[in-house]
């Protein structure tokens, strides 16, 4: 599309996510952005405006995730490809990671349609278990900081490499990720909310 660029703005993009899914997401959307080193944000603009924004980082070191973490298009710029163009953009960006993955929430047919559309396989945990086992969905879910999705679109980041290659993960391997854009900013919160 001619009238959209994709600039690099982890504070904006964090902002986004904040404005469209609420305070809460942001939150962590900026502790994404703000605590992980090599972690992206970028922001979609269409004819100048913002009309999205995506959050994403590279987690582990044995089995190599591309976390796509945050993608949001505002309503006014939905239908256009501007989530597509945002998660090949972040794609682009992490490199060839053994693997790419998303959750999503079981109601958001929207992304889960967009994902499989980008070549991911959308699967529930349960699918996702019977393939690689229940040590490698619950490594998924440390690396994404997602317990609440229902859905987990995963695609090969690397040639040749076989959905099998998920089961040496381990939720350890993503220990640093989890601790930094999950436990420790819900603890930060929990006791200033306190």
């Amino acid at each position: 599309m001619a009238d959209v660029e994709v600039v690099e703005d982890p504070g904006q993009a964090a902002d986004i996510v904040s404005r469209v899914m609420g305070r809460y997401h942001g939150y962590y959307a900026r502790a994404a952005v703000e605590r992980l080193k090599g972690s992206v944000g970028l922001v979609a603009r269409l004819a100048g405006e913002e009309a999205g924004a995506i959050i994403c980082y590279r987690a582990g070191s044995r089995v190599e995730l591309g976390v796509i973490y945050y993608v949001v298009v505002l309503p006014r710029a939905r239908g256009r490809g501007l989530g597509k163009m945002l998660v090949s953009s972040c794609e682009e960006r992490l490199g060839a990671p053994h693997f790419y993955v998303a959750t999503i929430e079981l109601r958001n047919t929207a992304s889960a349609r967009m994902f499989q559309s980008l070549g991911y396989r959308v699967m529930a945990d349960y699918e996702l278990a019977e393939i690689v086992g229940w040590e490698a969905v619950a490594a998924v879910h440390h690396a994404t900081c997602s317990y609440e999705e229902d859905l987990i679109a995963i695609k090969e980041g690397r040639e040749g490499v076989g959905l099998e290659t998920l089961s040496e993960a381990e939720p350890d391997d993503y220990r640093d990720v989890w601790w930094e854009i999950c436990y420790k900013p819900w603890m930060e919160r929990k006791y200033r909310l306190a």
